[in-house]
């Protein structure tokens, strides 16, 4: 019951304690420094046009929750297979639908498929819609390595672990500071803060940086 109850299709994980904790709502209204610090994690994608994105994650998780437990309180179909694929509940709703479709965020390859020059034309606008710095995604491996596109927002990280299908094993690693740059005592709204942001994909034997930022920033960042 408590794994139901948590259930969660996307994750938004924050950097900065300014934004709440894990899966809080980005905020439009908020658009200071430090509004975007932080990542999405899917297993899919979250395609551009995907309808429900926000607000982000609770709209894609609400309608992931509300899927399963259809999924799970419906009469049990008989094993697939041998027997033919039930596929989704009579009672999902247009949108239980678009989660579930090849488009959906369980599903979506595009970021990781589609020519590298096109899919970077879009990723700004998810990214900003999302209040998300990178979108983490797993669903089509590369067997080899961990792979980082658009300059590092698009981030692949499913290898293959498992026996079954044989690849290398990973990890990702993420590094983020904020410290502050102003020597002498100023206003709060004043203040000067070194921001920095590392992501690496970690191996057995090595470890490879995939994008790593500094951004320095004005404002009242500091206790939380």
């Amino acid at each position: 019951k408590a794994w139901a109850q948590n259930y969660t299709i996307t994750n938004r994980l924050p950097l900065h304690p300014s934004l709440g904790s894990p899966n809080t709502d980005h905020n439009p209204a908020n658009n200071d420094g430090v509004s975007h610090a932080a990542l999405s994690f899917v297993h899919g994608g979250l395609a551009p046009d995907f309808p429900y994105l926000t607000p982000y994650p609770s709209s894609i998780n609400s309608i992931g929750r509300s899927l399963l437990h259809k999924l799970q309180t419906r009469p049990q179909p008989p094993p697939h297979p041998p027997n033919p694929y039930p596929g989704l509940p009579a009672s999902a709703t247009v949108a239980e639908q678009y989660l579930y479709d090849g488009n959906g965020p369980l599903w979506y390859r595009g970021w990781a498929t589609e020519n590298e020059n096109e899919a970077c034309k879009k990723i700004d606008d998810v990214l900003k819609r999302t209040g998300t710095r990178r979108l983490v995604m797993g669903h089509t491996p590369t067997f080899t390595n961990v792979v980082s596109r658009c300059n590092g927002k698009v981030i692949i990280i499913d290898t293959g672990i498992s026996h079954a299908y044989g690849g290398v094993l990973s990890g990702l690693s993420i590094t983020y500071s904020l410290s502050p740059a102003t020597p002498e005592p100023m206003a709060k709204h004043q203040q000067r803060w070194v921001e920095t942001e590392k992501v690496a994909a970690v191996y057995e034997q090595t470890t490879k940086v995939l994008v790593e930022e500094t951004r320095e920033l004005v404002g009242d960042y500091g206790v939380y």
